[in-house]
């Protein structure tokens, strides 16, 4: 199997790259995978950190694609 990364340009011109993405993203929103409810800006979590002076650790959600088995034909 051979993945290949696809790209901003290819995923904004492709409707099929587009329903992928959301697909899998509803799928990980459906299993409760991160809480959106409690989202803050990093300003304000880092000053009640150090108010509190407890440590914290920041995270960022990022999607990566990839094609699987791009050596194949799309058929």
């Amino acid at each position: 199997m051979v993945a290949r990364e696809v790209g901003k340009k290819e995923y904004s011109e492709s409707a099929k790259a587009q329903a992928a993405l959301r697909k899998e993203i509803d799928r990980l929103t459906a299993i409760n995978t991160w809480n959106e409810d409690g989202v803050q800006p990093l300003h304000a979590v880092k000053r009640a950190a150090d108010r509190q002076e407890i440590k914290i650790h920041i995270g960022r959600v990022f999607w990566i694609m990839v094609e699987k088995n791009s050596e194949l034909s799309p058929d």
